[in-house]
């Protein structure tokens, strides 16, 4: 019997981990965790390193010990390795299934509704699938598969932990689904985040499949739409299709933290001014001009018990939607004078551009002249942007951010970029 329409969700198994094992193979089985920005906090872990007891996001400081006592080998995170890998991951997934919705960087959803194949024929598939990614990136995948995608979500969780070996699940007999179902906790459904857990919990709801013996009118005036959603997804009812990529960004945010806190205004507003350049390229990528800018300023939350009392923010509405990186300097730093608190020490900034508009088609002021110098700044911006794409980031820069620029993140254990820098 052919299946007629079928969702695959394709997951790299340990994917930062996964990574940094391509290139050294002497760490399989080794327990892995990838650093934040700065060597903040945990956000990534192998199987070994969650078995060994590390949470994620845990401030690194507080597991040092486990950390020793394990052999944990611990990396900084490294972004350009981590995305070249994922391009290619996904370019073999857009191989083997035309249609595909890149969700994450190590997520994808495919759809197959053209195959006519046996649910025998598609699992085959999906393994051949797996090994071509493996052995093309070195990456390990789990293909769950399902008449949705929320379901196929389901199937993935099922097949990284029963099915390890082979790596592939599928959930579309209905018998076998209602069985896994039975034993799948409802906290580990997509779109079940741990407030609806909690109201579920009080209804008796503690796997998917009691949350299908809900009725649909409780579901609907007690868990909103995207409860609905879910709950509907479930019965194998298809709410979610695959999503294009956007060709255009509602926002564009960069914010780190720091190595060491600041105090002085000086030092944020260089910071401040590097981040607003970095939001400027993107901003420069997409053909978008921002019409309004946003800058916070955050304190150690770890340090201080009464740190959201002190996070500071501020925006600025610009005269006209721009994409040129002095403008858009010029106002944050504006904001960031009037935010700014002496008194505190400040762990993180950020920088937020919205309001954005399409370049070509961009709302003047009435009253300001200032959209006659567009053109020039333009023009300026694109000669920095191919100096900067030629010799690297920050050959080319505003003063504001710094003589040399000279805030960096901290990645004392950052492997080399292995595949996108000849040097490395």
């Amino acid at each position: 019997m052919s299946i007629p329409i079928c969702y695959g969700l394709a997951d790299c198994n340990a994917f930062y981990a996964s990574c940094e094992r391509v290139f050294r193979p002497a760490l399989e089985g080794v327990p892995i965790v990838v650093l934040s920005n700065n060597d903040g906090c945990v956000v990534a872990r192998s199987a070994e390193a969650k078995a060994a007891g590390i949470e994620m996001g845990a401030p690194f400081f507080k597991v040092r010990s486990l950390i020793k006592q394990h052999g944990v080998a611990v990396f900084s995170s490294n972004y350009q390795l981590y995305g070249d890998l994922s391009a290619r991951v996904m370019g073999l997934l857009g191989e083997a299934c035309h249609d595909l919705e890149v969700y994450s960087i190590d997520e994808a959803f495919m759809r197959f509704d053209h195959y006519g194949q046996t649910e025998a024929a598609l699992l085959d598939h999906c393994r051949h699938v797996r090994s071509v990614v493996r052995r093309d990136t070195g990456i390990p995948i789990s293909i769950g598969l399902a008449p949705t995608k929320t379901l196929a979500k389901v199937a993935n969780r099922i097949a990284k932990k029963h099915f390890a070996d082979d790596g592939v699940m599928s959930l579309l007999d209905e018998d076998a689904r209602a069985d896994w179902l039975q034993r799948f906790a409802i906290g580990d459904v997509w779109g079940i985040g741990p407030g609806y857990a909690r109201r579920l919990a009080t209804q008796g709801v503690h796997t998917a499949a009691d949350m299908l013996r809900l009725p649909r009118g409780w579901v609907q005036k007690n868990l909103g739409v995207v409860g609905v959603r879910t709950y509907r997804e479930l019965h194998g009812e298809v709410c979610l299709d695959l999503d294009l990529p956007p060709s255009s960004r509602d926002n564009i945010i960069v914010t780190r933290s720091f190595e060491h806190e600041k105090t002085q205004l000086d030092d944020l507003l260089e910071v401040v001014a590097m981040y607003t350049s970095r939001a400027a390229e993107k901003l420069r990528h997409f053909n978008q001009r921002a019409a309004q800018i946003s800058v916070f300023l955050r304190v150690n939350r770890f340090k201080d018990p009464a740190a959201k009392l002190h996070h500071c923010s501020g925006y600025a509405v610009l005269p006209y939607p721009t994409a040129d990186s002095g403008t858009l300097i010029q106002h944050a730093r504006a904001v960031t004078r009037q935010i700014f608190d002496p008194a505190l020490s400040y762990k993180k900034a950020g920088v937020l551009l919205g309001g954005l508009q399409k370049g070509r088609a961009i709302q003047g002021h009435l009253f300001d002249n200032s959209l006659e110098n567009d053109a020039r700044h333009k023009e300026l911006m694109a000669v920095m942007d191919q100096v900067n794409g030629r010799y690297g980031k920050g050959s080319l820069f505003h003063a504001a951010c710094g003589r040399p620029p000279r805030w960096h993140m901290r990645s004392e254990q950052r492997s080399p970029h292995y595949t996108t820098c000849w040097d490395e």
